[in-house]
């Protein structure tokens, strides 16, 4: 039988089951099922002994050693990295599976270098550093995104809790749970509070826009057989690159039961929308338009889970050379080209993203591409440039996307 929470924060002296804070009972409801999980933990506030440094733990009624916290966090998680972060240099230290490093809480610029800015991601994060609850929310909006979704948040300790924080734009705009928690102790009802944030499982979404059965010879030098081994390239690619995202494929064209059976079995969702009048009536007119109508139709089909949309051609494929980090998640992300033909900038729509936050202005971009599209005889590339600029755009130097141009098997890298 493994030892309780309990029992081990006793063994270290932390301060989370003492009479003062029993908050190790809750904890063990909390963190119990995922005990054996390989986990990265972050504890805010190794616990100073310096008086001159608020919150400070003296005056604690036994021997406590700085790092308490972080060794019975080692001890309960067996397979979990622990991180722990304090003001006070002088109690850093490392050992076994703990490391810690140096974060002033209250300065957003350290916060952002020290943590921000790492490719370190938490499942556990528990703010036991600075008691002023406007500086922990602070800290909390500020490196909620490097909590992995499903990921727990923890504030201690909370003296004077303002509920109005949960009516704001921030609580609305990240899904999840936010309580607070008043933790029974009947020799503690000032401070022995907790606010507990559970992050939703949010995903990335990747629209693939294909066309794999094409009956006329003079719009692709490739067979059915080859462009369906293609977009296999371009589904398994997906799956290397973003490898927790949803894959919606919207197929313009008829396909053999074989090939719809593989497709559904490696994709999220297959939309067959060859039949939709919309994308019957404009693949008449041009290939653009029909690519428009696709989108239109999948983002009909977007979940709520959904964090940032990608959008991929079919039969093109994410390289060795693509790199997430470039893709901002709070903008559109575009690479911009000089068209000669056109003599003015185009944007590259083989592959491109925005947030979800943007769906509702996307939506009115593709509506305003097919009037431009009609009006004036653009491509998609031109009407989208025409459409979607300004401030909400990242340009990408570099996509790292590889495929062929159908009308002559050339190959296209951007």
């Amino acid at each position: 039988m493994s030892t309780s929470l309990t029992e081990i924060m006793r063994k270290h002296g932390t301060d989370k089951a003492s009479d003062h804070h029993n908050y190790s009972q809750y904890y063990s409801a909390l963190f119990d099922p995922i005990r054996e999980e390989k986990l990265n933990l972050l504890e805010i506030g190794i616990g100073t002994m310096n008086p001159n440094i608020p919150s400070s733990m003296i005056g604690t009624p036994w021997k406590y050693v700085p790092g308490s916290s972080l060794r019975a966090w080692e001890e309960y998680f067996p397979n979990a990295n622990i991180y722990g972060c304090d003001i006070d240099k002088d109690i850093l230290f490392q050992k076994g599976r703990i490391s810690t490093f140096y974060v002033d809480q209250t300065n957003p610029d350290s916060i952002r270098e020290k943590i921000c800015e790492t490719p370190i991601t938490f499942d556990i994060i528990i703010d036991d550093g600075l008691h002023h609850f406007p500086t922990n929310w602070a800290m909390l909006k500020q490196i909620f995104s490097k909590l992995n979704p499903g990921g727990i948040y923890v504030i201690e300790d909370i003296l004077n809790f303002d509920s109005k924080i949960l009516e704001e734009d921030f609580v609305r705009e990240n899904k999840g749970t936010f309580d607070y928690i008043k933790i029974p102790n009947p020799k503690n009802t000032a401070d022995n509070n907790v606010l507990v944030v559970r992050k939703s499982v949010q995903r990335d979404l990747v629209i693939i826009t294909s066309a794999i059965n094409v009956p006329k010879p003079e719009r692709s030098v490739f067979h059915v057989q080859d462009r369906f081994s293609q977009t296999l390239k371009t589904i398994s690619s997906v799956r290397k690159h973003l490898p927790n995202s949803l894959i919606y494929l919207v197929e313009v064209s008829e396909l053999a039961l074989d090939m719809l059976s593989d497709l559904r079995e490696k994709c999220d969702l297959v939309l067959i929308c060859g039949k939709d009048e919309r994308t019957q009536y404009y693949s008449r007119i041009a290939k653009s338009f029909g690519e428009v109508c696709m989108l239109q139709i999948a983002i009909e089909k977007i979940p709520d889970c959904v964090n940032v949309i990608y959008k991929l051609s079919g039969r093109y494929y994410l390289s060795d050379d693509f790199k997430v980090e470039n893709m901002r998640r709070d903008k559109y992300n575009f690479l911009c080209t000089y068209a000669e033909a056109n003599a003015t900038n185009v944007y590259q729509t083989t592959f491109y993203s925005f947030p979800k936050t943007k769906l509702e202005d996307y939506k009115r971009a593709l509506g305003d591409t097919i009037e431009m599209m009609y009006a004036h005889s653009m491509d998609i590339e031109r009407a989208l440039y025409e459409t979607i600029r300004g401030e909400d755009v990242n340009r990408v130097e570099k996509l790292g996307c590889k495929g062929w141009y159908s009308v002559n098997g050339r190959e296209y890298e951007c």
